[in-house]
């Protein structure tokens, strides 16, 4: 898979958070596993420049990637990077690992180094008002995910609301998680998290979700910081065009369409609450339609929050 560099993008910056144990050089970056020796390759020359290393441009213009070492989490980061005013819409930090990734609902999330770990700082849709957008972001960053991987990676699917799945039999009843968003909005401003898995799968807590998988060729043979610079485009890109159309009920209608066990019998576990029958899809507020019955009476509910599962399943 060929990345283009961009000249008119910001150099790749190596930055020295302060949770991490160790400053971090080219050399370290080649030495933390997975593709990053690649990366550490490809980016180059590094250079140093007042014990900031940089790297060849990358990205759209105006666009800056961080390269962060060990950490708890990218999205601590680009908090702290947003507080001080030195992450702008689009800018993008990613971890050679964390140590306190996280999912929704408190779910925890390995993070070995190797795997894509990345936050960004929203951009506005279509460059100009995201309109209603925002509050859908998840589900339209899980939409874009799709799009821009499907053609190359057969059987690719979201599971409501926030994981980048993948069929691995026909049935669709075994199920790969490669991966997971995470959306923080604070006042009108939106960070997004997100991993996937490239070279590892780890383990899942058993609230998790299916099996761990990895993202097949020719995206695992890639470096983080590689992938990255190859998805981030086509995922605004996915997201653009979707807003262009102007209706949500798009949104939905192209979620429905890659919406994994649509029309199969789930559960819906949240708190106390628990909710079994035929997931119907996404409704047009983004709730998730359950369709189950009462004696002789179809009843059709949505749910805004909860752990999904086939109903076949024990628990995920």
């Amino acid at each position: 898979m060929n990345v283009t560099r961009s000249e008119q993008g910001k150099p790749v910056c190596l930055i020295n958070d302060a949770m991490d144990a160790a400053p971090l050089t080219p050399q370290r970056l080649a030495a933390a596993g997975g593709g990053w020796a690649a990366d550490a390759d490809d980016w180059g020359p590094w250079q140093s420049a007042a014990g900031v290393w940089q790297g060849r441009a990358a990205g759209a213009a105006n666009r800056q990637i961080r390269v962060v070492g060990e950490i708890p989490s990218t999205m601590g980061a680009a908090r702290t990077c947003m507080e001080r005013g030195a992450l702008s819409p689009g800018d993008a930090i990613l971890a050679l690992s964390q140590t306190s990734g996280r999912g929704r609902m408190g779910s925890t999330w390995d993070s070995p180094a190797g795997n894509l770990y990345v936050s960004w700082r929203w951009m506005p849709l279509g460059g100009g008002s995201d309109g209603p957008w925002k509050q859908w972001a998840s589900l339209l960053v899980g939409y874009g995910l799709v799009r821009s991987l499907e053609d190359a990676v057969p059987g690719l699917a979201v599971k409501w609301p926030n994981d980048l799945v993948r069929k691995a039999d026909r049935t669709g009843n075994r199920v790969e998680k490669l991966g997971g968003i995470l959306v923080e909005a604070r006042d009108e401003t939106i960070l997004v998290g997100l991993g996937i898995n490239l070279c590892s799968a780890p383990a899942l807590t058993p609230q998790a979700g299916p099996v761990p998988g990895i993202l097949p060729p020719p995206f695992r043979d890639m470096g983080p910081l590689s992938f990255w610079v190859w998805l981030f485009p086509r995922l605004q890109d996915a997201m653009n065009r979707m807003a262009a159309d102007g209706r949500p009920s798009a949104l939905f209608a192209a979620l429905n369409r890659r919406l994994i066990w649509k029309g199969r019998q789930v559960v819906l576990t949240s708190g106390h609450t628990r909710a079994c029958g035929v997931l119907a899809g996404v409704a047009d507020d983004g709730g998730l339609i359950i369709d189950s019955r009462r004696e002789t009476e179809r009843v059709r509910m949505i749910y805004y929050t909860g752990r999904l599962r086939l109903a076949s399943e024990g628990l995920s």
